[in-house]
């Protein structure tokens, strides 16, 4: 990311890969639209081409719908401008269009580094939604937890400085769930515990009822890391009842699924490493109809636990055309969350084959071979951990 908040070359050229792709256009129908040839499409998008003239550029925003300001075409922005760039951060989010949505933060918190000094305080209220994104993102497109955990602090801090008192709890939870991540399960414990202590005798509202089926959906997950499968399911069961309650409040399914859905996926989680698989099964079948609703980004975790499922059962009964099954799942998946720019849930694939490795016996050829399935979808040796 550059000084003035524009991406560098690389970062824009995988912003204009993503757009292009989700729009179903190839690079020669892009050249086409905006008046260059397909060699300069691929320049941009490898990153190669440091500099895009302005009309091209003016072209992109046009085709793409890439916002004039991170494209550098806009050097002021209204706080109207800014909360419309929000508004479509936040679609970008629903999309999964995660390298978009990065794109549009990163301008905005410079943006309004900017405005402090000339007073421009309006833009103080959108800052929390702002760093929020940030994290998000980071999370999905680096899976470095300290990274993360630097922008969810600030999101902290900017709901603070708004007397924001929900946004600091929300943002609290999300920094549980990071530690959970790192491996830090006291830590997150502790900060998920405080965020349940906060919203359990609420009355029911929006807010409240996402902090709190949030924080003890994540909450669920550090039992779950340290395989204490009772508290797990009655800390889930309690979440779902959250996200039920959440349900009228929601004015988009991104939320609803970000509720319940990941809810269900807990769920699954638990049945199948407690050795639970009919249960398992049925919580992936639920998830799978919820992710429908929201756009195939929120299909990737679905392939990756049905593959991985499905390999469990066959590795368990000795079964190799179950094995084969639930590897081309698991592929799928895989191909899906490359596709989304999704690493978390690439290297969360490739630490499952580490973990299968330790006590692989006969299955070591098998995984193996997903190992190299995984590399030719990369493209290389593993997933690019730099954005």
């Amino acid at each position: 990311m550059k000084l003035d908040g524009r991406p560098d070359p690389i970062t824009l050229g995988k912003l204009i890969k993503q757009q292009r792709e989700s729009l179903g256009l190839l690079q020669d129908d892009l050249a086409g639209l905006v008046g260059v040839d397909a060699r300069s499409v691929r320049g941009w998008e490898s990153g190669s081409v440091k500099t895009i003239h302005w009309e091209y550029r003016s072209k992109l925003h046009e085709v793409l719908g890439i916002s004039r300001h991170v494209l550098g075409l806009d050097n002021q922005i209204t706080i109207e401008e800014a909360w419309d760039l929000q508004e479509q951060t936040n679609l970008y989010f629903e999309q999964g269009n995660y390298i978009a949505a990065k794109a549009n933060s990163d301008w905005l918190s410079v943006e309004y580094q900017k405005a402090r000094a000339s007073h421009f305080r309006e833009m103080r209220l959108i800052l929390p939604q702002v760093y929020q994104s940030l994290g998000l993102a980071e999370a999905v497109l680096s899976d470095r937890p300290e990274s993360t955990m630097h922008f969810y602090k600030n999101w902290q801090r900017a709901a603070k400085e708004l007397n924001d008192l929900n946004g600091q709890v929300l943002a609290i939870s999300f920094q549980g769930d990071t530690l959970r991540r790192a491996g830090n399960y006291t830590a997150a414990q502790s900060f998920l515990e405080e965020v349940w202590e906060r919203f359990k005798d609420n009355p029911s509202s929006g807010i409240s009822d996402r902090a709190a089926g949030n924080g003890l959906q994540f909450l669920a997950r550090v039992r779950l890391e340290q395989e204490e499968w009772k508290q797990t399911y009655e800390l889930l069961r309690r979440a779902e009842e959250y996200a039920h309650r959440l349900m009228p409040f929601a004015a988009r399914d991104y939320y609803i699924c970000f509720g319940l859905l990941s809810v269900k996926q807990e769920f699954a989680k638990l049945f199948m490493l407690s050795g639970k698989y009919p249960k398992g099964f049925k919580a992936l079948e639920e998830a799978k109809l919820l992710a429908k609703k929201a756009g195939p980004r929120w299909a990737i975790p679905e392939q990756m636990k049905e593959g991985e499922l499905i390999m469990r059962v066959g590795r368990d009964s000795e079964d190799a055309s179950l094995i084969k099954e639930g590897r081309t799942i698991l592929l799928q998946g895989y191909q899906l969350a490359e596709k989304y720019h999704h690493l978390r849930q690439q290297n969360q694939a490739r630490r499952l084959l580490n973990t299968w490795r330790k006590s692989a016996g006969s299955w070591e050829e098998c995984i193996d071979e997903l190992e190299e399935d995984f590399n030719k979808i990369d493209g290389k040796g593993g997933p690019e951990r730099n954005f």
